[in-house]
């Protein structure tokens, strides 16, 4: 019986990685063949999502830290209306899965 997840996983790769996913090919067919659950490729969606925001509030710092170097203070704050409270950057929810 086929891996129906690792279609899925190949997939959302494909579409987050976009023209990186070929030098990446190896690892994903790997990769996917051990997602074998819906439970792991939600688990697995939400990890990389992490990842995504992590990198992104790093990078944030980063910067955040360079204006203040330069004497600019820097006020990041979330939009006044998120669309759904429970809703992360990346689609994920603590509340999935």
């Amino acid at each position: 019986m086929p891996n129906l997840q690792s279609i899925a996983i190949k997939k959302y790769l494909f579409e987050v990685l976009k023209e990186r996913y070929g030098r990446n090919d190896k690892f994903i067919e790997r990769l996917s063949v051990i997602i074998a659950t819906k439970e792991d490729f939600d688990n697995f969606g939400k990890m990389v999502a992490d990842l995504y925001e992590s990198g992104f509030m790093r990078a944030v710092d980063q910067y955040k830290e360079q204006f203040e170097k330069s004497g600019m203070k820097v006020n990041i704050v979330a939009e006044e209306k998120p669309k759904d409270p429970n809703h992360r950057i990346f689609g994920h929810s603590e509340k999935s899965g």
